[in-house]
């Protein structure tokens, strides 16, 4: 699937609200560190075919940052200021 085409499919009305179910269920709230700035739905598992067509338990809440490191996209920096309670946004 290419980019273009995912970044639509996060804007249909489905996965919008399929978004807000999650961050209710979690409290608007990182699962991983309980920041509540800058949060992110995160896929546990996905189909690479629909964002939508994942259930809801196999979506989780993150913050910026933790969702980085989920993907393994930040940086030592970063992970060291968010372990010490200093959040970069």
């Amino acid at each position: 699937m290419s980019k273009a085409l995912y970044r639509n499919l996060l804007q249909s009305r489905s996965w919008l609200w399929l978004r807000r179910e999650v961050l209710y269920r979690d409290g608007n709230r990182c699962t991983r560190c309980g920041s509540g700035r800058n949060v992110e739905v995160h896929h546990l598992e996905y189909n690479g075919i629909d964002p939508c067509n994942v259930p809801i338990e196999k979506l989780t809440t993150l913050c910026g940052l933790c969702h980085r490191i989920e993907h393994g996209t930040s940086d030592y920096i970063d992970e060291l200021a968010h372990g010490m309670g200093f959040v970069k946004w």
